[in-house]
């Protein structure tokens, strides 16, 4: 196809050029602010992936699949075989960019249906997580403080309370 199309350009080339020499631009030009505007479509875009860039950044630490290694609901510990009865037994966080998270049950593959999507904001001086969840009321979302504690290169343990359950949690960021 692009070769076909540039034997056509190159047969027509006269006719091509004649064309658009005949045809200028009869829009007024913008006069003094040419510059500006041009400036302008340079400096909005780099702006706007220098603000992108940071946000990613604020949390990129976090980002990835982690794999509860144990967890803890009320003081009792959630057993291996809950997750098939369970869907608040999680087994994979996901974290994404733009403080987004994904709870999941299946420790094999990511189940839309079963899965509970969250935000996340993340306070550095405190080293906590504000969790925000859509599962009750999707109108009001309730924000959960998580307390992190142990935050290594690869493990992290969580203390929350979520749908009135004291939960603490052992995670382990799985290789990309």
């Amino acid at each position: 196809m692009v070769f076909g199309l540039s034997y056509l350009t190159l047969e027509r080339k006269e006719d091509i050029i004649a064309f658009f020499s005949r045809y200028r631009n009869t829009i007024p030009s913008v006069g003094t602010r040419r510059n500006s505007v041009r400036f302008l479509c340079i400096l909005i875009p780099f702006l706007f992936v220098l603000y992108y860039s940071y946000d990613i950044r604020k949390s990129e630490k976090y980002f990835g699949k982690w794999r509860v290694e144990r967890m803890t609901r009320n003081g009792e510990i959630v057993s291996e075989k809950a997750l098939e009865k369970d869907p608040l037994a999680w087994k994979i966080i996901y974290f994404e960019e733009r403080g987004k998270m994904l709870y999941c049950s299946n420790p094999n593959m990511y189940v839309d249906s079963t899965s509970i999507f969250m935000k996340y904001n993340y306070d550095d001086n405190e080293n906590s997580l504000k969790v925000i969840s859509y599962e009750i009321n999707p109108e009001k979302p309730d924000t959960i403080p998580v307390q992190i504690s142990k935050f290594e290169d690869k493990s992290m343990q969580w203390k929350m309370i979520f749908n009135k359950d004291n939960i603490q949690m052992e995670l382990k960021k799985e290789n990309p």
